[in-house]
């Protein structure tokens, strides 16, 4: 029986939080998913009869990022 390899994504957060007055404070944020961009495979042809055995057709998320604010009050 064959099966796709092992997922593996490592995410982080970073933020700040800045102290406007008493009562809001401003989040700033930074997302990152898939940090080390290790690749992570899908769509394995295991079928032995096709001619693409062992094959990779498709790809998981790569790394990506995102940044972000909040206002809290």
């Amino acid at each position: 029986q064959f099966h796709n390899p092992n997922f593996i994504s490592t995410d982080a957060t970073l933020y700040k939080n800045t102290h406007i007055s008493e009562r809001i404070v401003f989040q700033f944020r930074f997302e990152f998913y898939n940090l080390f961009n290790h690749p992570n495979f899908t769509g394995v042809q295991g079928d032995l009869s096709q001619g693409n055995f062992g094959e990779v057709t498709t790809q998981a998320l790569p790394r990506w990022w995102q940044i972000g604010g909040k206002l809290y009050f």
